[in-house]
């Protein structure tokens, strides 16, 4: 067998396969030794059925059947001996000519492969490592935080809306005439900037029981509508923070307890916050290194991955993003993988089966019926390990950062509870 491959743009290699006249016979003997075992052909016996009856009886699907082998056992080898990782299916080009007893045999095969990374210098990255220092200020926004969060709401009777009342709300929001999200058992603050400036104006004055329907327009001019009725009015009360409210909360004996939790709670995130901005440090200068094609399929492929990721999570980010940045977000995204991926070849770093293992014993715990996308965890695994490898072999300076930790807004849309209705 003659093999010639060829490199084509994005990733892809053509590969020319030439067989001798030999090892065609050799796979249309195979086939018809099968043919000979099953055939049933009226005058002669199971398995005594002569060649030439066979391949007179059979031709085509022989030829076909041949041709199967051929190129499956052909590619296969060329995969092995050629060092060839597909990242799609291949596309074969006989052009349209069936292979024949005593004549050679070629075709071609145009394949899409894994990208060759060049990547040279990835160790003594130069890196910031924030310092960041946790404050009284910041322990004092969580505990606003939890202050608002653990507000009482006390009903109002005898008056109507006014800024800065929470409303239990009946509806939906409607855009260009179709229902967008429900509102029903939803609980807005009036006066909120997050509300819209229209709603919040037609909730003040209203009482319980008044409906309204308002109009407006989104920034690229199509029709928005709030259709609502007042179920509720509610005036909401901030309890004291002191060792009561720390002792209601149920974990805690003072208030001072509290706050040292609190100081624990913002030490984890801070560490998650410095190790997640070296990463994107180190991704941001890797990428940067590599020009690299990929085939259009993988890209694809990736952006289809990117958006379902996107639904899963409910952020809706990748909806705001033009065609042309999402196919640039899912290139990013595969350079990341296979610049890692390269890394891990280079410096020998693998993952274990115990390792992986352990991590899915981890995850079933929380999610006995979970299905688990083992190729993935092994994926998440590799890249955690290969992080760690560059950070050891990094050139890192301290950088004094602050935390800034804000209580969290108080959304103008909260669910509502059972008690405030």
């Amino acid at each position: 067998m003659k093999v010639t491959v060829g490199e084509l743009p994005q990733s892809r290699k053509q590969i020319q396969i030439e067989l001798e006249e030999e090892e065609v016979n050799r796979h249309f003997d195979s086939s018809l030794n099968q043919y000979a075992k099953v055939a049933q052909i009226p005058g002669f016996r199971k398995g005594k059925v002569p060649r030439p009856v066979l391949e007179m009886k059979f031709g085509k699907s022989l030829q076909a059947e041949v041709l199967e082998k051929i190129v499956n056992e052909s590619y296969e080898k060329v995969q092995k001996e050629e060092g060839i990782e597909p990242v799609s299916p291949a596309s074969i080009d006989t052009k349209d000519v069936m292979p024949e007893k005593n004549k050679p045999y070629s075709f071609k095969i145009t394949v899409d492969v894994t990208p060759a990374v060049r990547i040279d210098e990835y160790k003594g990255l130069v890196l910031e490592r924030g310092k960041i220092e946790i404050t009284e200020k910041d322990v004092n926004a969580v505990l606003k935080r939890k202050q608002e969060e653990h507000a009482e709401f006390l009903p109002v009777a005898d008056r109507p809306v006014m800024k800065g009342d929470w409303v239990l709300l009946d509806g939906d929001i409607l855009l260009d005439g179709k229902v967008i999200q429900d509102l029903s058992g939803q609980l807005v603050e009036v006066g909120l900037d997050n509300l819209p400036k229209e709603m919040s104006e037609a909730l003040i004055g209203s009482s319980v029981g008044d409906e309204r329907n308002v109009n407006s327009k989104t920034e690229s001019g199509e029709e928005i509508t709030y259709r609502f009725r007042v179920k509720a009015i509610k005036e909401r009360r901030l309890l004291i923070v002191n060792d009561e409210f720390a002792r209601d909360l149920g974990e805690f004996q003072s208030l001072d307890e509290l706050k040292a939790d609190i100081r624990k709670e913002l030490s984890a995130i801070v560490d998650i916050r410095v190790k997640e901005g070296l990463k994107k440090q180190i991704i941001d200068k890797l990428v940067d290194k590599v020009e690299v094609e990929f085939p259009p399929a993988l890209t694809e492929r990736q952006i289809e991955r990117i958006k379902v990721l996107s639904k899963v999570r409910g952020d809706g980010s990748v909806e705001k993003l033009g065609e042309k940045e999402l196919g640039e977000l899912a290139v990013r995204k595969l350079k990341e993988y296979f610049i890692l991926d390269e890394i891990a070849k280079r410096e020998n770093i693998t993952v274990t089966d115990e390792e992986l293992e352990k991590v899915k014993a981890k995850i079933s715990e929380g999610r006995k019926d979970a299905e688990i996308d083992m190729e993935n965890v092994r994926s998440n695994l590799m890249q955690g390990k290969v992080f760690d490898f560059l950070l050891s072999a990094a050139s890192i300076r301290d950088k004094e950062e602050s935390l800034i930790v804000k209580p969290n807004d108080v959304s103008f849309i909260r669910r509502g509870k059972d008690e405030l209705e």
